[in-house]
């Protein structure tokens, strides 16, 4: 069984700049991430099931030996079954891996989560976004870093793992980076900060024929085809509203009270405090 050398892993969290990151990342000489930057080999439908080690192992096949080499599964710490990987196992055979968990404002992380699932039409009982986190938990409790990183902490220790914002990556990119850099013990490299990767559209909800088109296999195919046929404008007004994502005021406190609790010590791990959060933490950022 041919294990592959593996120094660093990015499992958390969906919607928070990963891709982008691990772009930058990627260009560095001594650096090296697998494509797909989420190859998902821990996740449990895949574990030594639908992968091999071997096919693992082929992912870093032209690596220099040199370079730290490391991934960016970040729906390892999607609270969803199929997706959540297992830090113990991961632990059994990286006992000396570096973990990174880029984490973002949980208000923000819901919304842009919610807009990349309903655009890819995954799941398709995903439900209308005023309820999103009050009837499917996988956008909540993903949202709880604090929760996935302690499970982590069970088996690496505190020198392994690094908790960083998005919100420090848009205020300073090179500062960040050079923190990644230190974290991953590589030396300065001059990066492209231009480059955005993955980044949610104008935060758009579904209009109800979309929702409809959605939902029916057959009306569904029929739009992917006039996707072919159409001018791309004509389809654009055909399934899109112009109205933004909009919170329900009472589902927002609640959303901001369920973890409220996680959060704060999420943020007091990255050594910031809660007014780095604004939409989550409203009254700190309006005191500071």
């Amino acid at each position: 069984m041919k294990i592959p050398a593996l120094d660093f892993m990015m499992p958390g969290f969906p919607r928070c700049g990963t891709t982008t990151i691990t772009h930058l990342l990627s260009e560095h000489p001594g650096i090296f991430i697998t494509t797909p930057k989420e190859p998902g080999f821990f996740k449990p439908k895949n574990y030594q099931k639908r992968q091999s080690w071997r096919d693992y192992a082929q992912l870093f096949d032209g690596a220099d030996p040199q370079a730290k080499q490391g991934e960016g599964t970040v729906t390892y710490t999607t609270s969803w079954p199929p997706e959540l990987a297992d830090p113990k196992e991961v632990y059994r055979h990286y006992p000396k891996l570096k973990l990174i968990f880029l984490m973002r404002d949980p208000v923000e992380r819901i919304v842009s989560q919610w807009i990349n699932k309903t655009q890819q039409n995954y799941p398709k009982d995903i439900p209308v976004f005023g309820r999103c986190t009050t009837h499917y938990s996988i956008f909540l409790n993903t949202s709880r870093y604090w929760n996935h990183i302690t499970r982590w902490l069970e088996y690496f220790d505190d020198e392994q793992v690094l908790a960083i914002c998005l919100e420090q990556f848009k205020e300073n990119p090179r500062q960040l980076i050079q923190m990644l850099e230190d974290f991953l013990d590589v030396r300065r490299y001059e990066y492209d900060f231009q480059t955005r990767l993955n980044a949610s559209n104008v935060a758009r909800r579904d209009s109800n024929f979309e929702r409809y088109i959605k939902r029916n296999e057959f009306a569904y195919k029929a739009a992917q085809l006039a996707k072919q046929v159409l001018p791309l404008d004509w389809v654009h007004k055909l399934l899109k509203s112009d109205q933004t994502v909009q919170w329900d005021e009472d589902t927002l406190r609640w959303v901001r009270k369920e973890p409220d609790s996680d959060s704060r010590a999420a943020l007091e791990y990255a050594d910031l405090n809660p007014s780095y959060w604004p939409k989550m933490f409203p009254d700190e950022s309006e005191r500071s």
